[in-house]
């Protein structure tokens, strides 16, 4: 009788310990990935608000150049354009 009770305390601690364990783990990983999943949040954000930005500056640079290069007006037109597109999709 007091073999049975061993063992059976036995596999009751074991198993108390493996659960413990996969418990402990599995909320440090959960723990980690909200971390990992905020940061990588916040650096796409601050990514996306830096390339608007550029943008931004890129597109007066070209204002600039509008008003001091009559002869390459519809290039310098056309870069515009394709900024304050490449603008527009980074806002949205």
């Amino acid at each position: 009788m007091f073999k049975e009770y061993a063992k059976f305390m036995a596999y009751t601690v074991l198993t108390i310990a493996i659960l413990g364990t996969v418990s402990a783990i599995g909320y440090q990983l959960s723990v980690v990935g909200e971390r990992l999943a905020f940061q990588n949040s916040f650096q796409y954000d601050e990514g996306m608000n830096q390339r608007a930005r550029t943008l931004k500056a890129q597109i007066d640079q070209v204002d600039i150049l509008l008003m001091g290069n009559p002869e390459n007006y519809q290039e310098l037109q056309a870069q515009k354009r394709i900024l304050t597109v490449q603008l527009n999709a980074t806002n949205n």
